[in-house]
């Protein structure tokens, strides 16, 4: 079945950035968003991501505008204690079908299109059944997902593996019922360092872990980077002060 709908702007992706910018499309346009994405639900890489990942930066910082993730607060124990919270994955799920629920179709200008890929030439298509849709051509279309991330449990490795080398995505750490001699972690970025962290965690010995970069990582204190205005403040004048010569 062919559906022709009716639309202003048609959004290829239900993650960070598509959502953010149909939040902000409904707040400030008086439009009507076609909201499309090949997931089951909105927020993106987060409903495929590592159960112990949790925010780069503090909740505050992250998320749609109109809507604040998390409550504001601070962490009391650990290496954070007196930093803003981070979301865990769970929370940014819900916090993403609560924005899409409760803020965007309720509004009636948003119709979310769920399991569906983007054809190219102003149409999509059902990957459950088959139907087909288009958007016309005074419909402007807004692709989300060109800074999309690779999904280590969804892509298969970018490297040769031998046959007797079992190969993990984070995601399959947490359950496993083996413990290996040896692990050896690819990557520089966070999912990495993340991966490295929760073996640590675990009890695994810091010499049982390999952990090969390809690059050096890039990372910024968190203790700098926080919603309190006094912390911002002091980080510009930090930022400012080497800046001179």
């Amino acid at each position: 079945m062919d559906r022709v709908v009716e639309a202003d702007y048609l959004v290829i992706g239900a993650g960070a950035m598509g959502m953010a910018f149909t939040d902000a499309l409904i707040d400030h346009a008086d439009g009507h968003v076609a909201l499309v994405d090949r997931r089951q639900a909105a927020g993106g890489h987060w409903l495929a991501a590592y159960p112990f990942v949790r925010l780069h930066q503090t909740s505050a910082f992250y998320g749609v505008a109109s809507t604040l993730l998390g409550d504001g607060s601070l962490q009391e124990e650990g290496p954070e204690k007196g930093l803003g919270e981070r979301a865990d994955q769970p929370t940014i799920c819900a916090y993403y079908d609560d924005v899409l629920t409760n803020k965007m179709l309720a509004s009636g200008r948003v119709e979310f299109f769920a399991g569906c890929e983007y054809l190219g030439d102003r149409a999509f298509i059902s990957l459950e059944s088959g139907d087909r849709f288009e958007v016309p051509e005074s419909c402007r279309v807004v692709d989300a997902r060109y800074i999309a991330p690779e999904i280590p449990a969804e892509t298969p490795p970018a490297f040769g593996v031998a046959d007797d080398v079992r190969v993990l995505p984070p995601n399959d750490l947490v359950g496993t019922v083996e413990s290996p001699s040896q692990y050896v972690v690819v990557g520089s970025g966070k999912t990495a360092t993340d991966s490295i962290i929760w073996l640590l965690a675990r009890g695994v010995e810091p010499d049982a872990i390999c952990w090969v970069r390809p690059r050096d990582p890039w990372m910024l204190n968190r203790a700098l980077i926080q919603p309190d205005p006094a912390i911002v403040v002091a980080a510009v004048l930090i930022v400012t002060l080497r800046q001179k010569p």
